[in-house]
């Protein structure tokens, strides 16, 4: 494998690690993360498409600074709907009501990898053809911005699979879709303004996409309801339990060397045989198993 090939796919799949162990109380099964992912790979067909019948509508000049108007409807319509429509329906039209997704962290998750998918194969296309400083740039801001979106998306998704009506579970998906596609044009209308001072907003513009996925994160995990439950640790073994013995009137269990049956009291004793330490009801003259003779008292 070539050097430019790792550094375009590295970012993504590290990314998508990094999101994945945000999961921390049920991480998402490896097999879907990846069924997911290249999903979400396949959706930069249909999304340059789409892209290439909305440039017809909306001309953009390759080269000069272009009309704020035309750049608007080019990057928050033609570009971010085409692309987030996409991560988005992989996501409800497969696992969305799948039995794993069963907390609404999980709706950030898939999203995740559904963006980091499309990220991932964007990503090769422009780093073969770039070479080294875009995939450098790239894995600072393209591939990261691409997860956050999907932080977003996720977040409502993971709200709306849990809804308690249809009306709100669309309302939130579509939400959900609307902050992904927000996020996108505002990045790409900065990128692509051809204007110095807006195009360093940037910088500030991924870092505070990136506290806002954080906070978002952070909630939908400190809700989760597998959060209370007891993991053991890789290699532990849980004790076992102690052995019982029974009374001999009640039949209850009682620990070894109990000095009564916390069910019948202190007449419940188990006395043992001097011989065969069989238990004995108390007063017994002789014992059952064996016949010894036993003291009364």
């Amino acid at each position: 494998m070539s050097p430019l090939l790792v550094m375009a796919v590295a970012p993504a799949i590290a990314l998508m690690y990094f999101f994945w162990l945000k999961d921390k109380y049920e991480p998402e099964p490896r097999n879907k993360i990846v069924f997911v992912m290249f999903l979400g790979g396949l959706t930069v067909i249909p999304a340059i498409i789409l892209e290439v019948l909305g440039e017809k509508l909306v001309s953009i000049p390759e080269e000069g600074v272009p009309p704020l108007i035309a750049l608007f409807i080019h990057t928050f319509v033609v570009i971010a709907v085409s692309e987030e429509l996409g991560k988005f329906l992989v996501v409800r039209l497969t696992l969305y009501r799948d039995p794993e997704f069963d907390e609404p962290m999980d709706g950030i998750v898939y999203c995740v990898a559904a963006s980091l998918g499309f990220a991932l194969v964007e990503n090769v296309f422009y780093v073969v053809t770039g070479g080294a400083g875009v995939a450098i740039l790239r894995a600072l801001l393209a591939v990261p911005a691409h997860a956050l979106f999907g932080v977003a998306m996720g977040y409502f998704v993971g709200q709306a699979r849990f809804a308690n009506n249809k009306s709100v579970e669309l309302q939130l998906q579509f939400i959900g879709f609307a902050s992904a596609v927000a996020m996108h044009g505002a990045y790409d209308f900065v990128l692509f303004s051809a204007r110095p001072l807006l195009m360093l907003c940037v910088f500030p513009m991924v870092g505070i996409f990136w506290f806002i996925g954080l906070r978002l994160i952070k909630f939908h995990v400190e809700v989760s309801p597998h959060r209370n439950k007891s993991v053991a640790p890789a290699g532990f073994t849980a004790p076992a339990a102690p052995p019982t013995s029974h009374c001999p009137l009640c039949h209850n269990a009682m620990l070894p060397g109990a000095v009564f049956c916390i069910h019948c009291g202190p007449q419940a004793a188990p006395a043992g045989c001097p011989n065969c330490q069989a238990p004995l009801h108390p007063g017994a003259l002789f014992c059952g198993h064996c016949g010894q003779k036993v003291n009364a008292s």
